[in-house]
This record gives structure tokens, sequence and C-alpha cells, in this order.
């Protein structure tokens, strides 16, 4: 995670698209006078060129996570589209500098994150992909299948593209503009919509293609239970708007309806994640400056009202 379905330019029609439908939102929620220019909407940067010692660093980090999550390896050949889409990212493709593999576990129960880079401290970007299931509600403590671990490792790797992104929301709330869910609901839209835009595009051109060509499933019953039948634009798109206004509402799903399950027992694990960064990291460094927690600009009916105008 960062631990998403359209790309969305930064032309100004699209600029003032988004500035009416946000004033939209806020005037129907009645909630604020004033509307701060939202980050999750633009486009994470070029790819940049890569030099021979990237490359190098990029191979050696593939390498790496192939030695420690062994049932990746049969999916892969060096010179495949796979294995160079996932050196070029390794390299530093998009993120600040090159991307780490580390092996460890993220800390909680989560599957996978991606740990953005910084510069100021020497860090390197990171992913860590977990080789069990480490959900409490999903294949407890059994270890992962190939295409699983693909799919987790893939949507980390395309996180650290938006890395921007990520950095603008947090500027805004070390500067007082955004309170705790405001900064949970931008960071889950970058992560829900931006990123799934750049893994439709990895899944369709280089996962399914890659994965005929060595007459590999490219998904199995595992995986179909924990994504879904379906990787696209659309579906991802769908399934934030939906799952994440159900999950406000506390609504409850059928037993027998075990991915909508699944997509919203996910959606508050998220939300609940950020909410609680924001308590521990920004609070505290907003009241040694003497402010306070800021409002939130949107209400819940606004953030679904604006949510639905993307679809």
């Amino acid at each position: 995670m960062q631990s998403q379905s359209k790309k969305f330019g930064c032309d100004r029609i699209s600029q003032a698209k988004i500035l009416i439908i946000l004033c939209m939102a806020v005037l129907l929620s009645g909630c604020v006078s004033f509307v701060r220019p939202t980050p999750i909407f633009l486009k994470h940067d070029q790819a940049l060129a890569l030099d021979s010692a990237q490359m190098a660093w990029g191979t050696s980090q593939l390498q790496s996570m192939l030695k420690d999550r062994p049932a990746m390896a049969p999916y892969v050949r060096p010179g495949d589209p796979l294995w160079n889409w996932t050196v070029d990212q390794f390299a530093g493709e998009y993120a600040s500098g090159e991307v780490r593999w580390d092996p460890g576990s993220p800390e909680g129960s989560f599957e996978s994150v991606a740990g953005h880079p910084d510069p100021a401290k020497n860090q390197k970007g990171y992913i860590q992909v977990t080789a069990d299931h480490t959900l409490k509600y999903f294949h407890t403590s059994q270890a992962k299948t190939a295409p699983i671990l693909w799919y987790e490792a893939a949507i980390e790797l395309c996180n650290l593209k938006n890395e921007r992104l990520f950095d603008a929301i947090q500027k805004d709330a070390n500067e007082g503009l955004i309170g705790p869910e405001d900064f949970a609901f931008e960071s889950m839209a970058v992560e829900d919509v931006v990123t799934n835009g750049d893994m439709y595009d990895f899944f369709y051109k280089v996962w399914i293609p890659n994965c005929n060509e060595l007459s590999l499933p490219f998904r199995d019953e595992n995986f179909t239970q924990r994504f879904g039948s379906a990787v696209g634009k659309g579906w991802e798109q769908r399934t934030f708007l939906r799952y994440f206004y159900a999950m406000l509402q506390n609504q409850q799903f059928d037993e027998s309806d075990g991915i909508h399950q699944l997509i919203v027992k996910d959606l508050k694990a998220h939300f609940d994640y950020y909410v609680d960064c924001y308590k521990r990291t920004v609070k505290p460094y907003l009241e040694s400056r003497g402010q306070s927690v800021p409002q939130e600009v949107l209400t819940w009916d606004a953030r679904k009202f604006f949510l639905d105008q993307l679809e």
C-alpha cells in the first residue's frame, strides 16, 4: 500500500473541471467557505533516463527479490518484458533514486508496503512484500502464490511512481491545511485511483503477455478471491467509489459476497492506517508549532459527490 483508475492530466481545462467539482462539493456540503487545491489528480513525473549503474542496481534488487520469494522466479526470465519492467522500477525510472528490495515484513498486518525515499537522510525508497498471508480474514499464515506476490510487488513499485503526489499531501498536512480524515481520504485516492491506472498498464501490457509467453496462468484461485476476476481502470475506479462510501456507512454485505467483504475491510484498514499516521506524526508536529489540528475540509457527503464526478 501507500500503501488507483483513469489518468488525469494537468492541462488548464482539466484543472478548471477539478476546481469546479471541488467548489460544488464544498458548496453542497456547507462545511467550509474555502477550497484548497488538491494534488491527488496530478500526473506523476515522466520516466527518467537510466544509466548502467542504475540498471545494475535494479537487476541486483530483482535478483534478491526472486531469491527471497522463490515462488516468483518461474514467472520471469532475463530480458523478458516482466524482467525489464521490474528492473526499471528498482533502478529508479520514476522514484527519487534507486528503489531497494527489503525482505522484511511490514508493520502491523499489511501484506505489502512502499517506503518513500528520504534524500536528506540518504535513504532509498523500498518495497516489502510478505511471503505469507497476514490478514486475519484471508488464508492467514498460508504461503502466497506467485500471481499474488507479483501483483503486490508491482502495485508497491507503482505507488513509488506517485511519490510526488504523496509528498504534496504530506506537505499540506504539515502546514495545517488538512485534518486526519482528509489526509486519509486523499492518500487513499492516490493509491486506489491513480496507482491502479498504472497497474492497469502493468497488468495488461506486461504481466498477462509475459505469462502467456511462458504458458503460465496470470491469475489463480487465490488471486481471484483476493482481488476479483478483473483488473482494469473502470473496475478499480468503481471499486473505490462504491466500497469506500460503503465503508463510511459501516455497510455490511452478505457473507457469501466474499470479495465485497474483503474490499471493505481493506479500505477500512487503509483508512485507519493513514488516520493513525496523521495522529502519530502530523498532530505532534503541529502542536510543537503552536497549531491545532484543522477541521476537515470536506464532509463525507461532499467526498462522495466529488468521487462520483470521476466515474
